[in-house]
């Protein structure tokens, strides 16, 4: 086997491992049963509701992210876009500090379409 497949398998595992660690760190905290008696007292159309107004926040925000993008010339696919601003909620949710979604897209562009990170930084620093 060649080092890059080894790597993305070793990569792999460690994601998998660090997503059951901080699930078993959390379940720990917070007893299963005080959550399943706090979700059966709830209502049930407000959790709907607080579902369906975060997805459409998403959608919102992601279209703004687009016609961003569009604007400074970086030219992706809503699709991909849209996958590209879940992975930036991700990282925002687990990496410490303000800048761990935004600095992945930054890298992202950087790495796969050759941007000057200046340039990205420049671009990408006015919208927040």
């Amino acid at each position: 086997m060649n080092k890059k497949l080894i790597w993305k398998i070793v990569k792999n595992i460690l994601k998998v491992v660090v997503t059951v660690a901080a699930l078993y760190w959390v379940f720990s905290k917070v007893s299963i049963q005080d959550l399943k008696d706090a979700l059966l007292k709830s209502n049930p159309l407000f959790l709907l509701f607080a579902f369906l107004a975060y997805a459409i926040s998403i959608l919102i925000s992601s279209s703004r992210l687009l016609s961003f993008l569009t604007a400074i010339g970086l030219h992706v696919s809503e699709r991909y876009n849209f996958k590209l601003y879940q992975l930036g909620l991700f990282y925002n949710l687990f990496l410490p500090g303000g800048v761990g979604g935004d600095g992945y897209k930054i890298y992202f562009f950087e790495k796969s379409i050759v941007l000057k990170v200046e340039s990205c930084l420049e671009h990408y620093s006015l919208t927040d």
